[in-house]
């Protein structure tokens, strides 16, 4: 057995399974949310940036730093101090609370689907993905599809709803 057919064999278990065929909705509804993501998609700057990042007041970020360092000072692999990271977290919902946008209401061109369904589990496949999402996207009712018709142009505006009943996972 020569050199490369070892190497070919060895990369066999390395080379990942064919991924499985996504509708062309799905695959739209994901590019959808990587514009949301990009353009829309705001952040309070304690939590993470983006392109959008809003700043909170100075006494509430030395808090937010305040309670997220007493958690992880105190947090070991053996004895998780569960009421550290309630806090820390309820604080920090407080906060997305009180300075992101209630809806968020993100223009894109006009979609015509057949399938919805699968173009809204592509943008919500994608705001999940990002990590930065503070907006409800648990189900399809969630993600509002309307169409918006202007005197030369059509669009189409995606609503989201901040998430404000977010459950703290310890």
């Amino acid at each position: 057995m020569s050199i490369l057919d070892r190497l070919l064999k060895d990369m066999e278990s390395y080379i990942p399974p064919e991924p499985k065929k996504m509708s062309v909705e799905f695959q739209l509804g994901v590019m959808i949310g990587e514009y949301i993501v990009y353009k829309y998609l705001p952040t309070i700057n304690v939590e993470c940036q983006s392109n959008h990042t809003i700043n909170v007041s100075d006494d509430e970020e030395k808090e937010y730093n305040r309670l997220q360092e007493e958690w992880h000072k105190d947090y070991n692999e053996k004895n998780k101090p569960v009421q550290k990271w309630i806090d820390y977290r309820t604080y920090a919902h407080m906060l997305e609370k009180k300075y992101l946008p209630q809806v968020l209401e993100c223009y894109v061109n006009k979609i015509d689907v057949e399938n919805i369904t699968e173009l809204k589990a592509g943008i919500r496949l994608t705001l999940w993905d990002c990590d930065i999402c503070s907006y409800k996207i648990e189900n399809d009712d969630d993600i509002i599809i309307e169409e918006q018709k202007y005197p030369f142009d059509y669009q189409t505006l995606i609503k989201l709803n901040l998430d404000i009943d977010r459950e703290i996972i310890c």
